[in-house]
């Protein structure tokens, strides 16, 4: 019943993540006129499958797995760009307008509410593994992802990232338990 409740919460807590995300890149580089270069990616080995949070590295998007990777780089570093640019485009407009609603209800501005829910997520967070890979197609792939908590190592579950490969690159399309 406890890792139900533990496995519920941190896949919220990352659908958040995604869409305060997605919302605070668009609405501050549009506002602002901010621009920040996206970071050179870093090759991770094919076969590796476990990932401590102080290895997660910008990887870029040449397949499922570093895409993946980018994505929680992005979370753990606050780089916001670079997480807009790790969705679909369907899941980032999909995430954008949660997160636009999340903010003003919160009365707070689309950075800082991002701020707040990445950091309550990424306080948790030890690791992740890749503990299935499904082909559907040769655009689609499933990865079954193990999260490893801080708080409470024994409460480690399994979501599903879906993730889609758009022109050259792939990029998290959804996620959620199996």
């Amino acid at each position: 019943m406890a890792w139900s409740n533990a496995k519920t919460a941190i896949v919220a807590a990352v659908a958040v993540i995604v869409a305060t995300g997605t919302a605070t890149l668009v609405v501050g580089y549009q506002v602002h006129g901010q621009s920040r270069a996206q970071p050179q990616p870093q090759a991770v080995a094919s076969a590796e499958t476990n990932f401590p949070a102080s290895t997660w590295i910008f990887a870029g998007y040449d397949d499922p797995q570093s895409a993946f990777l980018s994505v929680l780089w992005s979370f753990k570093t606050g780089d916001l760009k670079t997480f807009l640019a790790s969705l679909t485009p369907s899941e980032r407009a999909r995430q954008l307008q949660q997160f636009k609603t999340g903010a003003q209800k919160a009365g707070k501005s689309l950075p800082a509410f991002f701020t707040i829910h990445a950091a309550q997520v990424m306080a948790n967070v030890d690791g992740f593994r890749i503990v299935d890979r499904q082909v559907v197609a040769d655009n689609q792939v499933i990865l079954h992802v193990s999260s490893q908590g801080v708080a409470a190592p024994e409460t480690e579950g399994v979501v599903i990232a879906k993730m889609i490969k758009t022109g050259n690159e792939w990029k998290l399309d959804s996620m959620g338990h199996p």
